[in-house]
């Protein structure tokens, strides 16, 4: 039994990953609606795969969902949890130094710069294999959004590094990617 049967469906269901990718950005539940959308994503991807006859589209996608996971998980657990909280309980001892905030960066600094540096490797890598099977639907479907799409997601993901301006280009990118699944058609196919 197939879950998409057209690309009418692939569309809605692309356009709601989107919209869920989209979301992530200004609501508290921002991961997991990211991965949210990035798995309808991966499921209309495959179907435009399957009617296209090109499984590189999905097995990009593939590898952009896993490094995505790999990011996020990174990124809760060495920067969001494994930075402590300031009312103590985070702290595993006293602190024996006269000075007791170079002990603290010295104990949660390193953690969490090398925690953001890994996140941020993670999300580059997927934006990469994003951008490779947005590329190939555009050739196949002849819709250029979709390439657009992707080099903006890996502009601002190589960006990240730079908060405020990788994050605004990714929300530019998210926006795009709903024009995007939108304008997917059984029309617009490159034969």
């Amino acid at each position: 039994m197939r879950l998409v049967t057209s690309f009418s469906t692939a569309r809605s269901i692309g356009a709601v990953g989107a919209v869920l990718m989209l979301l992530s950005f200004v609501l508290a539940e921002g991961a997991g609606l990211f991965l949210a959308g990035l798995i309808l994503i991966l499921v209309a991807v495959g179907q435009v795969a399957s009617l296209t006859k090109n499984r590189e589209k999905n097995s990009n996608m593939q590898l952009a969902l896993v490094s995505y996971v790999i990011g996020t998980i990174i990124g809760f657990v060495f920067v969001y949890r494994g930075f402590p909280s300031f009312n103590g309980l985070g702290f595993t001892g006293p602190l024996l130094s006269t000075d007791p905030l170079a002990t603290f960066l010295d104990r949660y600094a390193g953690i969490r710069i090398i925690g953001l540096l890994a996140t941020w490797f993670f999300f580059v890598v997927a934006s990469f294999f994003l951008k490779k099977g947005y590329d190939s639907i555009a050739t196949s479907m002849n819709i250029e959004l979709f390439r657009t799409t992707g080099i903006v997601f890996l502009i601002g993901s190589v960006l990240l590094i730079v908060f405020g301006a990788g994050l605004v280009i990714l929300f530019l990118a998210a926006t795009i990617q709903i024009a995007a699944w939108l304008s997917l058609s059984e029309e617009s196919r490159n034969e």
